[in-house]
């Protein structure tokens, strides 16, 4: 049975560190890893030809579930509160988001055996928590995410798709490419670079100058048992929250690298 889902295995001593190969299955698990959390992130709130503007959100979980986000920055601080629920089959392992004020709702099913997700967004434009929006295919191939978006109607996710591949030369970057964007400046590779903490570990994103900020759930020792696997040798105005999704205004924000899914 294939072993895409992160272990947790506890240890006398903290011997993990994080690199590329462990986001990458953090951004393939829907963000239900046991081991670490989403902490705080620095990014891009707005952008167009002539300013860049950025926000602080922090993350809050009761039990290893979200339950809120706070969002500081030139409109000062909003907090939004968040619903998550887990439902596990003898096949599938599946994450429900619901955000609550926003009205959005994001699904993620996971195929351990298969090595594959799949993401409903429902509700990101219209409010409407059953109106399906966005959905994603999510397979991990040899080390490699790929995540291909597209409107529920069946025309590309404005963003476009993404692939996350360790860079041969650094177990610690990730190389991010984008492709088939509606926003021809955006295709291309970027990098994206982990770097351990004493808590837990940052990913820099270069394409926008952003930061992700993870910790260890628990204060526990842990580390993670990775099945083994071959080496491997803007812009038009626009306005989107720090998962990349369009928001309707300048303050909305519901999380990731992810950066996301």
């Amino acid at each position: 049975m294939k072993k895409a889902i992160l272990i947790l295995s506890f240890v006398a001593l903290n011997a993990f560190a994080a690199n590329c190969l462990d986001y990458i299955h953090y951004l393939f698990n829907g963000e239900i890893s046991d081991i670490f959390h989403l902490d705080s992130v620095y990014g891009v709130s707005f952008i167009d030809d002539t300013d860049t503007s950025y926000s602080t959100v922090k993350y809050f979980y009761t039990d290893n579930k979200l339950d809120s986000t706070t969002s500081c920055g030139s409109y000062g601080c909003r907090t939004y509160k968040h619903k998550q629920t887990i439902e596990k089959t003898d096949s599938t392992i599946k994450l429900t988001q619901h955000n609550l004020p926003y009205g959005d709702r994001k699904e993620y099913v996971i195929f351990p055996d298969k090595d594959s997700s799949i993401t409903f967004i429902y509700g990101l434009d219209s409010g409407k928590p059953d109106s399906l929006e966005i959905i994603s295919y999510n397979p991990l191939r040899n080390d490699t995410l790929y995540n291909d978006r597209w409107f529920a109607e069946g025309r590309p996710y404005n963003f476009g798709n993404e692939k996350f591949a360790p860079d041969p030369n650094d177990e610690n970057i990730c190389n991010m490419t984008i492709y088939n964007s509606g926003y021809k400046s955006e295709n291309g590779t970027y990098q994206l670079i982990i770097t351990n903490t004493e808590n837990g570990f940052k990913v820099f994103n270069t394409q926008y100058n952003q930061s992700a900020f993870f910790i260890y759930t628990n204060n526990s020792t842990t580390s993670i048992q990775r099945k083994v696997r071959p080496a491997v040798n803007y812009k038009n105005t626009k306005h989107f929250d720090l998962l990349g999704r369009p928001i309707k205004n300048n303050f909305g924000f519901c999380h990731t690298p992810q950066v996301a899914k």
